[in-house]
């Protein structure tokens, strides 16, 4: 029991460590990401997997499209935004310095919320802007629009 509760305290500091490190803005050059969030462990293997994940991550990063500032938050190689993958990815993104991204896409959610759709938006976007074409089938199907039944 006693090593549990020394791991979850070791993995509680590394969380807040994280969200204090990650306060500084992402910095983008030549098209890519930067972000001067670090992790440091005793176990190079545990720095590795961190160093490929925030790698990852900001390759996901993107500026100048339709939306604004955006990252990919679906299921990889979409290019697109998902409500619910965004809400999942929101704080790591914060913490990579991408707080700027965070804000923007929310709103490119609500300014979609329509009466016609009862007060609901689309579930997913891509990079234009446009709801997902295999979610959305268009407003002439019925009242709110219709989508497809996962």
């Amino acid at each position: 029991m006693e090593g549990l509760a020394m791991l979850m305290r070791n993995a509680s500091m590394c969380f807040v460590a994280a969200a204090l490190a990650g306060t500084g803005l992402a910095q983008s050059t030549g098209g890519k990401f930067e972000s001067k969030l670090v992790f440091e462990s005793s176990h190079p293997h545990q720095v590795e997997g961190f160093n490929w994940a925030k790698q990852q991550a900001l390759a996901c990063a993107f500026n100048g499209d339709q939306v604004g500032p955006w990252y990919e938050a679906a299921l990889p190689g979409r290019e697109t935004l998902c409500m619910r993958d965004v809400s999942h990815q929101a704080m790591g993104a914060h913490a990579l310095g991408l707080a700027r991204h965070d804000l923007n896409i929310p709103k490119r959610f609500a300014e979609n919320i329509s009466e016609y759709r009862e007060r609901y938006t689309h579930e997913g976007r891509d990079r234009e802007g446009v709801a997902w074409a295999c979610d959305f089938l268009g407003e002439s199907h019925g009242r709110g629009g219709g989508y497809r039944a996962r």
